[in-house]
């Protein structure tokens, strides 16, 4: 059994970090995300401090709701997140990105514009 003092070490070994990939998912306040890929590149905690949010940048706007963050980025292409709407690590990413890419070789008879999703 592991001391407290090395969970909070474990954990925060763990935590995303600025300038990690991350792969987001799910509803997220107006945008429902299905794995468009960022990066983040802020934390910030929220006014209690109890959790923590993430400001994603994407490379692409592909969403009207993407925003600007307060000024933080001049492309208007980041959002703020909870952890749970992403999954991040290189491992992560590169599974994900490999799982889509065979699901939609798979469906592509059924889907020949690539318009749907196969992992959801």
């Amino acid at each position: 059994m592991i001391g407290y003092e090395d969970f909070l070490k474990n954990d925060n070994e763990n935590k995303p970090k600025i300038g990690d990939t991350v792969a987001m998912f799910g509803q997220c306040d107006e945008i429902y995300f299905t794995g468009q890929i960022g990066t983040i590149t802020f934390i910030e905690l929220n006014f209690d401090r109890s959790e923590e949010y993430y400001l994603i940048k994407f490379k692409i706007r592909f969403n009207d709701n993407l925003h600007d963050a307060d000024e933080r980025d001049p492309t208007n292409s980041s959002y703020w997140a909870k952890r749970y709407n992403f999954i991040y690590g290189e491992k992560n990413i590169e599974e994900f990105i490999e799982k889509r890419e065979q699901e939609t070789k798979k469906n592509k008879h059924l889907d020949p514009f690539g318009e749907e999703d196969w992992l959801f």
